[in-house]
């Protein structure tokens, strides 16, 4: 099980590292409309609230997407380890 430490200060960058060490794949963060830069804090970026998100690799990018979207207000997209591509909704995030 996964576990990712949200808070105000943390920036896009570093949520970046620790989601590419647990799974071996690139989130992107957004803020409004564009991608977040890496010094962008997630509070910039609209975290709702802080708190710890739980998530098992057999989670979907689709359901990864969703949860981060409804319980902390972050817009998020996965992405391959080299940034080629985003990664299929019905994957899971193991995958």
């Amino acid at each position: 099980m996964a576990k990712f430490e949200l808070s105000n200060a943390l920036t896009v960058q570093e949520l970046n590292n620790v989601f590419n060490e647990t799974f071996g794949a690139n989130i992107y963060v957004y803020q409004g409309r564009s991608r977040a830069e890496g010094d962008t804090t997630l509070s910039e970026c609209g975290l709702s609230q802080e708190g710890t998100f739980e998530c098992r690799s057999s989670l979907t990018v689709g359901s990864f997407i969703n949860r981060m979207q409804n319980e902390f207000g972050l817009k998020v997209k996965v992405y391959t380890c080299d940034y080629w591509v985003a990664v299929l909704d019905g994957l899971t995030l193991e995958s």
